[in-house]
């Protein structure tokens, strides 16, 4: 349910002082950020924490304290399609969801399709996997997760083996959507038309607002940096 469905005039994302552990580190201390923002673009060095973020929006990471209020269902793509990719065919890739949440198969191969269709991928329905491009395996995961309805879709560094033009077209669909995106990248460029950046540093808000004041002072700060200044200090990206 969604926070206007809820009569509650709150930010359609809000972390309230989050401690939370990746094993033996302790990746947020006391992090809070707010947003209403539809698409949130989220950059920071290696390290800083934003792998970690999306996890714990997700639930995959419970913190210790604190409180998290996100509009569900959550989506998550990971960087890697061979992370996410399970089943040989695209259809069996597509349906698998559905059906383990008792969605019969017929309906599920027609759900799947027209999913495809919408996104202009009804070609790959019928195809194996191993023969896909990265472009388009990387779009048999975000329709997958779309199959599942997702109120909020995270992005972790899902584009990042992808060239540039697959890279913008992916940013294209997803802008696209109706659910609100979360978009974790080094590939600063595929924030200009994004509604608002959050920069993570060593798992603490840096600074957030529009994309092009957030990029800008991210990069003036990269360029201070020093050969022995690019070592991550904290676990999770």
């Amino acid at each position: 349910m969604s926070f206007e469905a809820k009569g509650r005039s709150i930010p359609a994302m809000e972390l309230k002082h989050i401690w939370a552990r990746v094993g033996d580190k302790e990746v947020f201390q006391d992090l809070s950020l707010a947003s209403s923002a539809r698409h949130i673009g989220l950059i920071g060095r290696n390290g800083a924490g934003k792998s970690s973020l999306l996890r714990l929006l997700q639930g995959l990471i419970s913190p210790q304290k604190g409180s998290i209020d996100i509009e569900r269902p959550v989506g998550l793509v990971f960087q890697s399609a061979d992370h996410q990719i399970l089943f040989p065919t695209v259809l069996e890739e597509l349906t698998f969801g559905l059906t383990e949440r008792g969605v019969p198969p017929d309906a599920a191969k027609e759900q799947a399709i027209a999913v495809a269709d919408r996104h202009n991928a009804g070609h790959l329905v019928e195809l194996a996997t191993h023969e896909l491009s990265a472009g388009q395996r990387t779009l048999v995961c975000i329709l997958a997760v779309l199959l599942d309805q997702p109120r909020t879709l995270l992005l972790d560094e899902s584009f990042a083996n992808l060239d540039l033009v697959a890279a913008r077209q992916m940013t294209g669909l997803i802008q696209s959507l109706e659910a609100r995106v979360i978009f974790s990248t080094h590939q600063l460029h595929l924030l200009e038309g994004f509604d608002e950046v959050i920069w993570l540093d060593q798992g603490a808000v840096r600074l957030q607002g529009k994309p092009r004041e957030v990029i800008d002072a991210y990069q003036r700060w990269a360029h201070t940096l020093g050969p022995g200044d690019t070592v991550n200090r904290t676990s999770g990206n």
